[in-house]
């Protein structure tokens, strides 16, 4: 038993009670229900106490009379249930004031704007998590024959820019600027095509690929500069509020989602539709 006691505190068998007494005190420090919120922390807390208690009240003098030692072995048990009591009611206490304090907040929260304002944020992000997903990924895109009058390169991104423009002459409609990367544009030069299209999405117009046919098969290049060259970013920051909804009841994890996932959700949703309603 000694040997598994010095091994909780992390000390070689036989160290002094000094050492014990400071190896006690930094693990206390570290895994202190109220500085430690970890699942193991109050089993490791009741460990290390435990270990405490049997090993500096072990380590005492020993008189080398037998009534002696009795009293001692007998006053080494008292001590030792006394502080393994006192560190369970202390982990029993912290825990039920834990809940306690969740279980208002959660009520306060109920009883506030937020009891309305977090559901309708996170079904909004999650609806408009389905749109651009359809839109991007779902719908065919729209065909606009195009013609690229010019190219530029954007130093910020390093990449070449063209100036579509539609090819019917009564339509002066400007596609926009498509961003692509040098392997693109020598594949663009090389291609021979006379006839190139802009795919555009069907639900919000985004200008997605610049494609030509070829071999009776479209190549197609990605626009840099669209909207949907971070889909994958916004469609995780959309779907957060999903665990603000499953995880619903009074739990720290809902109180904080509904706070901080709310609060985040409602910043991409409007920069969501600024950018591409723009």
């Amino acid at each position: 038993m000694h040997k598994d006691y010095y091994k909780v505190l992390g000390l070689p068998n036989g160290s002094s009670k000094d050492k014990v007494k400071k190896a006690y005190r930094k693990l206390a420090m570290k895994y202190h229900p109220d500085r430690n919120i970890s699942s193991d922390a109050q089993r490791i807390f009741i460990k290390i106490n435990e270990a405490y208690a049997y090993l500096t009240d072990d380590q005492q003098e020993v008189d080398s009379s037998f009534n002696t030692n009795a009293k001692k072995a007998k006053y080494t048990k008292q001590q030792h249930e006394k502080r393994m009591e006192w560190a369970r009611n202390y982990a029993r206490l912290k825990k039920i004031k834990e809940e306690r304090i969740t279980q208002i907040s959660f009520i306060q929260m109920q009883n506030s704007f937020m009891s309305w304002l977090s559901p309708l944020i996170s079904w909004i992000s999650i609806f408009s998590a389905f749109l651009i997903f359809i839109d991007f990924l779902i719908l065919s895109p729209n065909l606009n024959e195009v013609n690229y009058k010019g190219r530029g390169v954007d130093f910020i991104t390093e990449k070449m820019v063209l100036n579509l423009f539609s090819t019917n002459a009564n339509d002066k409609i400007k596609f926009g600027d498509f961003s692509l990367n040098a392997k693109d544009i020598a594949s663009l030069n090389i291609s021979g095509a006379n006839s190139f299209y802009c795919e555009s999405t069907m639900i919000f117009n985004q200008h997605i690929y610049l494609s030509f046919e070829k071999n009776n098969e479209f190549v197609r290049f990605f626009n840099h500069s669209s909207f949907y060259k971070a889909f994958y970013v916004y469609l995780f920051l959309l779907l957060l509020p999903v665990i603000t909804i499953i995880s619903k009841g009074p739990n720290s994890l809902h109180i904080f989602f509904s706070y901080v996932v709310s609060s985040i959700s409602s910043l991409v949703v409007i920069s969501l539709y600024v950018v591409l309603l723009s």
